[in-house]
């Protein structure tokens, strides 16, 4: 279990709730990010084009983890100190309802 496990499923569910994004995919997951995020390739109205996309890439490195959809939108959580907003950076469920979090 893990964020590799995400690619190449589609995403049918994004979006803002309250103060974080929630990203449900095809297969009955949930991504739920708490961390402050930028989204490449537009501002948050972005957000539309990625639903019905593909999760092509997860790249992770110490400093922010890097989500590449198709359109060429990703979407960077920074994963510094000053990123957090509270406890969780992100909250992954599977559809089996195994949770993990990145703190």
């Amino acid at each position: 279990m893990g964020l590799v496990s995400l690619v190449g499923l589609l995403v049918t569910e994004i979006g803002k709730v309250h103060d974080y994004l929630r990203i449900g995919f095809e297969d009955g997951s949930w991504l739920n990010i708490f961390n402050r995020f930028e989204i490449d390739g537009g501002d948050i109205s972005a957000l539309d084009r990625i639903k019905g996309q593909r999760l092509v890439s997860v790249n992770e490195i110490p400093e922010v983890i890097e989500f590449k959809f198709g359109y060429r939108i990703g979407i960077r959580v920074g994963m510094t100190d000053a990123d957090f907003l509270g406890p969780e950076a992100m909250v992954y469920s599977d559809a089996a309802g195994k949770t993990l979090v990145w703190n």
